[in-house]
């Protein structure tokens, strides 16, 4: 989680601070830091053997597996902070338009920067949980087109790329119509790189349909 927060830092930096385009910054930064891990684990796999830390992507409170119970706080404290905190209204009104919401005294950088630490952690959480389930860490493997389900999800979901809308419940339905893609498609052994060309021409639809209009 530490080196999950500095990577946070780090893109808050380059995308508040020197201006940096921030869809090039992050993939620029997943690339680096995925072989920065392959570097440590010396491109093998790491297996380990440690219950309580398995437990979070293996385990069960109660009848509910750990990782859905974590995936549920998530979601309820994104729903709350966009819908009933200041913040959330700043993370809005910079997402649209980064200028106006300056001009209105909002501190854009400052939110960027909380946004991008938030967004990192988040990510570390997801991490902790995939290594936790599967009992190894392969920074080979472990993630690899997550990022391409996490957009495909956002924009299906009804959040524009454009920003200045952001929809919770959408970006949810978004992310469990692709996991049903890519399980169904594991189901009917069919090869997960056609999963990957319908998730394609379904971001591909979603921007379509949210193309501005001309009046």
């Amino acid at each position: 989680m530490s080196a999950a927060l500095l990577v946070g830092l780090i893109n808050g930096f380059l995308i508040s601070r020197l201006k940096l385009d921030a869809l090039i910054t992050t993939l620029a930064a997943l690339i680096l830091w995925r072989g920065i891990a392959q570097v440590v684990g010396d491109g093998k796999l790491v297996p380990f053997v440690n219950p309580t830390f398995e437990a979070l992507g293996k385990g069960y409170l109660g009848s509910i597996p750990i990782q859905v119970v974590i995936a549920a706080v998530a979601i309820a404290g994104a729903f709350f902070c966009i819908r009933s905190t200041l913040f959330g209204r700043h993370i809005v009104a910079v997402g649209g338009n980064e200028e106006a919401a300056r001009l209105a005294g909002i501190r854009a950088e400052r939110v960027k920067y909380i946004v991008y630490i938030i967004s990192a952690l988040l990510a570390g959480v997801a991490g902790l949980v995939e290594t936790a389930r599967l009992g190894m860490g392969d920074p080979s493997k472990i993630g690899v087109n997550a990022e391409f389900d996490a957009i495909a999800a956002v924009v299906v979901g009804g959040t524009p790329f454009s920003g200045g809308r952001a929809n919770i419940p959408g970006t949810v339905v978004g992310a469990l119509l692709m996991q049903v893609i890519s399980t169904s498609f594991n189901m009917l052994l069919i090869p997960f790189t056609w999963s990957l060309v319908l998730k394609s021409v379904i971001i591909l639809f979603a921007i379509f349909l949210q193309r501005p209009r001309e009046v």
